[in-house]
């Protein structure tokens, strides 16, 4: 389904249980489409429990962008999406900048938000990331091929055990990057609305938050979650002993445990 702005048109699917009286609003990371929560989306809890969002961003996918926009426009449009759609008891759920942006959302608007959940994110990415993002950026407005452009990207985001198991399906793992990242004017304006982002969010956070770390994060670094608990107190941290920047893949068994863990514990406060 399409959600249309006169700026873009953001896509999205509703999964789950469509009689259920609480949502989980999924928001991706960079270069990442609803595939990505495929470990979350089977979860009984999850799935059985919930009513289910997942949103591609403008230029992401088949979202369009029609002119340029702003990181507060992205923001305004999720937000005006979740009323429009009359989400009950809606919790967020954001991997990496997705994270980023579901705190930004929570922080806005805490009437509309119950709860968030950041997995592997934290208050920024981090200055190995900006060079990673600043590398796909030049890349793409030179012309690089799409595969060799996600060939040199998509290994940040794994630990070594998990990229020697993906070996005999890259070539499929590249398709799915190309595929969702295929319209490279998009992606670039949509990294310019990232680029320039400001936030008009208060300081404090009133929801209850948890953040799923991991102690090798060189996206989401150990000091950028340090710094995100040290500015929100209220924040609940798990920091998993591992070396990847994509738990919900990795460790889906942990992260989907603690997830209901967390909801649940805060369903019945």
């Amino acid at each position: 389904m399409k959600f249309t702005t006169p700026e873009f048109a953001m896509n999205y699917t509703l999964k789950g249980n469509q009689y259920a009286e609480r949502t989980l609003v999924f928001l991706n990371g960079i270069f990442h489409g609803e595939p990505s929560w495929i470990k979350q989306s089977r979860y009984p809890f999850i799935k059985n429990e919930h009513k289910l969002v997942f949103i591609d961003y403008p230029g992401c996918g088949d979202s369009e962008i029609y002119q340029p926009f702003t990181y507060d426009q992205l923001c305004q449009a999720i937000h005006t999406l979740i009323k429009e759609l009359q989400l009950p008891n809606v919790t967020l759920i954001g991997y990496s900048f997705g994270g980023i942006l579901g705190l930004e959302l929570t922080k806005r608007y805490p009437s509309d938000i119950d709860h968030l959940i950041m997995v592997n994110s934290g208050a920024d990415i981090s200055t190995k990331g900006k060079k990673m993002m600043g590398s796909v950026r030049h890349m793409m407005e030179t012309d690089v091929d799409l595969s060799t452009i996600f060939l040199s990207v998509y290994p940040w985001f794994f630990s070594d055990d998990y990229l020697r198991q993906l070996n005999d399906f890259q070539a499929i793992v590249l398709q799915r990057y190309v595929e969702y990242n295929h319209s490279r004017p998009s992606v670039l304006a949509f990294l310019d609305a990232l680029s320039q982002k400001t936030s008009s969010a208060p300081e404090k956070l009133t929801a209850p938050a948890l953040l799923i770390g991991t102690q090798g994060d060189i996206i989401c670094s150990l000091d950028q979650q340090k710094l995100l608990i040290d500015s929100h107190p209220s924040f609940e941290w798990d920091c998993l002993p591992i070396n990847t920047h994509a738990a919900n893949i990795e460790a889906h068994l942990v992260v989907n445990k603690r997830i209901q863990q967390f909801l649940e514990a805060h369903y019945e406060a």
